[in-house]
């Protein structure tokens, strides 16, 4: 559901698989050198550019769920898509955003695996994006059970 990165001399777009995890054969002894570079011609992606871009898309993904449109089933005759509750299918889905995030993060986690000196600023601008990450995922109802109010009945607490 992320885009990626638009690059500013080919203007392909990069996955952020592609961006935060280049293919093991070009990570060298400078692995760090290889972050945030385009998939097809290899430039170079401002490291503070994709981080500030990756945080438009996690907002632009969160105010897509809040606006509650719902895809109708196809067998109904009704409007492609609704705002009513109860009828048809989340077009983006909690399980949706809890799945991005968790990729997003895991893909941030890796980079501490990558060799060498970091000069761009890759690194900060991943701890950017995995705090983001984070944050959301913490903030997320999805993410946690909260045992307390599950087992409250038997231990005769009241509920939270």
């Amino acid at each position: 559901m992320f885009p990626g990165v638009d690059c500013a001399s080919c203007k392909t777009v990069t996955p952020w698989s592609k961006l935060l995890a280049p293919d093991e054969e070009a990570w060298g002894s400078n692995g760090v050198a290889n972050l945030f570079r385009c998939g097809t011609c290899k430039a170079e992606v401002s490291p503070v550019r994709a981080r500030n871009l990756y945080t438009m898309q996690v907002r632009e993904l969160l105010r897509e769920h809040c606006k509650g449109w719902v895809r109708c089933a196809e067998d109904d005759s009704c409007i492609e898509k609704t705002r009513r509750i109860g009828q048809g299918q989340n077009m983006v889905g909690e399980r949706a955003v809890l799945r991005e995030l968790e990729h997003m993060e895991y893909l941030c986690e890796a980079e501490s695996r990558y060799p060498g000196q970091d000069e761009r600023g890759s690194r900060e601008a991943i701890a950017g994006m995995r705090q983001v990450c984070r944050w959301q995922l913490e903030c997320s109802g999805y993410n946690w059970v909260d045992c307390g109010a599950i087992f409250a009945g038997i231990f005769n607490a009241p509920k939270a």
